[in-house]
């Protein structure tokens, strides 16, 4: 009986290998991407809050204001007026805050009102840790106008 011979290139040599290297590459990826969104080396104080509003019904410009804690206390930290559709804000996180956009319409001013608190939370194993930033986005859309 005659031996078959293998050549280099014959899928039966490679397939092995191949999964190998896929495994490998897989448990490499897991690792290095192990933690989703954005991963801060250590705990952040501060972060990154997108403010989503709607400018489609709005020809004019529209008060934003954040305050401290509820809006009903008045604890006013910033106000501004925009034009853009959606912007971000730096604030410190762990600590709440509510957002009040002005919306001007024919009927006067239409307030809308959000609020977040940006909370840090840690991922991750033994060897490598990875913090998060949860509860970064406020709507403050204006559905229609009254």
């Amino acid at each position: 009986m005659e031996k078959e011979y293998i050549h280099d290139y014959s899928p039966r040599v490679y397939q092995p290998a191949f999964i190998f290297r896929f495994l490998g590459l897989l448990t490499l990826s897991v690792i290095l991407f192990a933690c989703d969104g954005e991963c801060f080396d250590t705990e952040p104080t501060e972060g990154e809050v997108t403010v989503v509003l709607n400018r489609e019904q709005v020809r004019d410009t529209i008060l934003i204001e954040i305050y401290f804690g509820d809006w009903e206390n008045g604890d006013l930290k910033e106000s501004w007026d925009v034009w853009s559709e959606d912007f971000t804000v730096w604030l410190p996180t762990n600590r709440y805050y509510s957002f009040v956009a002005h919306y001007p319409t024919e009927n006067g001013l239409v307030r809308v009102i959000d609020g977040t608190e940006m909370e840090t939370y840690e991922s991750g194993g033994d060897y490598e840790s990875c913090w998060h930033i949860r509860n970064d986005v406020v709507y403050l859309q204006l559905m229609q106008t009254p």
